[in-house]
């Protein structure tokens, strides 16, 4: 009875042990876009937590390496931390790519010990059946609510974030998988559900607007047909598309492709920025994690009615792009090159083919959209290549044991010291959040208005640690510098030697001249305010500053024409709406109107400035 009862109780252990490996990636998919599909430090930890936990006490193999050219993707992005404008900074992204090589290790080695479960039957063993079914699961979540919100006339969202491209992924992927076994499936009701799902997501994609959704899904659809040789098809879907276009009216195609949103095209020119920034840094580029430090100093003007230079990025709007800006042409390459490997080998059935489709459908949207920044798409792309792969690799190894091939002893590294690793490598995640997390705190804490001066500073000067290049950070040390200091032409240093990292931020040669007022170099000051107009032209403060510094030194005809020019300004500025913007508006008003008084007082000009700008 004893030994009955013992046998009982390790089964169960072994079953649950088993279950869990194989629902752990459908799980953390689904986790991931709970935790609003980690795009903060908080929620990757907590993530990260979540998932070394569950690898310890239920992952006995341990991880390994993925094969092909990702080890070296994933080592010289840790090259390129080290090398990076900001190290720490760069760790903490380095940190989510560690993680990355962990899930797809996690997911090609389900591929390989799951076996394929009947089609809406129990799940058994199959880590693939689980990963599909939360796939569907959480792009219909995201087509019901892109289309709720659509039809309500709300704004567009979806599930993840205030971005709908987000979403839009996580439908392209799962219309990419619903495709390939609608044309896959023998069976008639099979054929008609899962062309049913298909139509559901492509429905979803085109309510939430994403141009490079609709683009990726269109060109799976299409190779999946041109690979499989279904050429009639693909000539009744090429047919379908040319109707469509001529009988749909002018206003949908207007949608579709926002040719009103003339915004929605500036993504060529941050093309441009990150090619630039590529070029300026080809080998190790700027750090991972950093490229809006890279668009910083490549930043192109778009003019939105009040500023040139307001607009800011934290992504390139391709990956592949992205990449060679922060980790150089090399991991763009590597990358490129990986992704290529993974899905070179024949699909053994449908299921690895439509995992291989739904990553490169990702991969195609993820070159003109920054959906790669938020975790959960990103985790999506790499488990369904680590599913794609292992399929290919299961069917390579022929007759051999699948748990003989994955178990630790087989590689040369016992179990113990297999989870020993993977508890390293663990931590090293989890410490690699731990900055960034005490650095989003310490930046709120010194740009919050009305905290105590000493421990602003103290906050202040660690978050500068972390991130050394960070403009907002570096203009609120230059402002305290400026106020705090006697010696004006160092503060006018500081802050020009801050300006390297923003040469297009006009507020950083403002401060310049008002150290170079107060100390009383204007010929300095002249040049500062006459850079800081040539970037914002609307920059009310620095125009008024102008034309005093004008009127002090006698050029009263010229500081006419100045306050002139500021208050046809401020009658024709839009009201505005950003941060930057209303620092650009704003200004001394009661110092404006004094100067005009001694204006109209002695010069003709002057006289014809009635009225000035209204405070704001």
């Amino acid at each position: 009875m004893r030994i009955t009862l013992n046998c009982r109780i390790r089964a169960s252990e072994t079953l649950l042990k088993e279950r869990a490996r194989d629902y752990a990636p459908a799980f953390f998919l689904l986790l991931a876009c709970l935790l609003s599909g980690l795009r903060s430090a908080f929620n990757w930890e907590v993530f990260t937590l979540v998932f070394f936990c569950w690898a310890v006490f239920f992952k006995k193999e341990g991880f390994t390496l993925p094969g092909g050219l990702w080890p070296w993707f994933f080592g010289w992005l840790g090259i390129t931390s080290i090398f990076s404008l900001e190290p720490l900074n760069s760790l903490s992204q380095f940190s989510k790519y560690l993680f990355f090589a962990f899930f797809f290790s996690l997911t090609s080695h389900s591929a390989i010990t799951s076996g394929w479960a009947p089609h809406f039957g129990p799940f058994g063993k199959s880590g693939g059946r689980a990963w599909l079914c939360a796939l569907f699961g959480a792009a219909l979540v995201c087509a019901f609510v892109v289309l709720y919100q659509r039809l309500s006339g709300g704004g567009v969202y979806g599930i993840i974030g205030y971005n709908p491209n987000y979403s839009a992924a996580i439908l392209t992927g799962a219309f990419a998988a619903a495709w390939v076994f609608m044309f896959s499936e023998s069976s008639l009701r099979l054929k008609a559900l899962y062309g049913l799902l298909a139509a559901v997501f492509l429905a979803g994609i085109t309510a939430s607007n994403s141009r490079g959704a609709l683009f990726a899904a269109t060109l799976a659809a299409a190779t999946y047909l041109a690979v499989n040789k279904k050429w009639r098809v693909l000539l009744y879907l090429a047919a379908a598309f040319s109707l469509a276009a001529v009988i749909v009216p002018a206003d949908w195609l207007y949608f579709l492709f926002k040719t009103g949103d003339s915004r929605s095209y500036a993504r060529v020119w941050i093309w441009g920025s990150a090619l630039k920034a590529a070029f300026s840094s080809p080998f190790f580029g700027f750090g991972p994690g950093l490229f809006e430090r890279a668009f910083e100093l490549f930043k192109f003007p778009y003019f939105n009615g009040i500023s040139y230079y307001g607009h800011s990025t934290i992504h390139a709007h391709s990956e592949v792009l992205n990449l060679a800006a922060e980790s150089g042409f090399p991991a763009a390459a590597l990358f490129l090159g990986a992704v290529f490997y993974s899905v070179k080998e024949k699909s053994r059935d449908a299921f690895s083919a439509a995992m291989k489709l739904c990553a490169l459908s990702l991969l195609v949207q993820g070159s003109f959209d920054m959906v790669f920044y938020s975790g959960a798409v990103s985790l999506l792309f790499f488990g369904s290549l680590g599913f794609a792969s292992g399929g290919c690799a299961k069917e390579a190894a022929g007759g051999e044991s699948s748990q003989a091939r994955m178990e630790p002893e087989a590689t040369g590294m016992p179990g113990s010291q297999s989870r020993f690793m993977s508890v390293i490598f663990g931590i090293v995640c989890v410490l690699g959040f731990v900055p960034r997390i005490v650095f989003d705190r310490d930046f709120s804490l010194a740009m919050r208005p009305g905290t105590d001066p000493a421990q602003s500073q103290m906050a202040l000067r660690r978050a500068l640690f972390f991130a050394p290049c960070n403009k907002d950070l570096l203009l609120e040390f230059a402002s305290a510098r400026l106020l705090s200091s006697g010696n004006y032409a160092y503060a006018a240093a500081f802050v020009e030697n801050a300006a390297v990292f923003c040469p297009k931020d006009p507020r950083f040669p403002y401060l310049a001249a008002e150290a170079f007022i107060y100390g009383g170099n204007a010929p300095s000051a002249y040049d500062r305010l006459e850079k800081t107009l040539a970037l914002e032209p609307e920059f009310m403060a620095a125009r008024v500053a102008l034309a005093r510094l004008l009127y002090s030194d006698g050029k009263l005809k010229t500081a006419a024409a100045q306050a002139a020019i500021a208050v046809t300004t401020a009658s024709q500025n839009r009201r505005p709406y950003s941060v930057y913007d209303r620092l650009l508006v704003n200004f001394n008003l009661e110092a404006f109107e004094s100067l005009k008084k001694d204006l109209w007082k002695k010069t003709t000009t002057g006289r014809n400035i009635v009225s000035g700008p209204q405070a704001r």
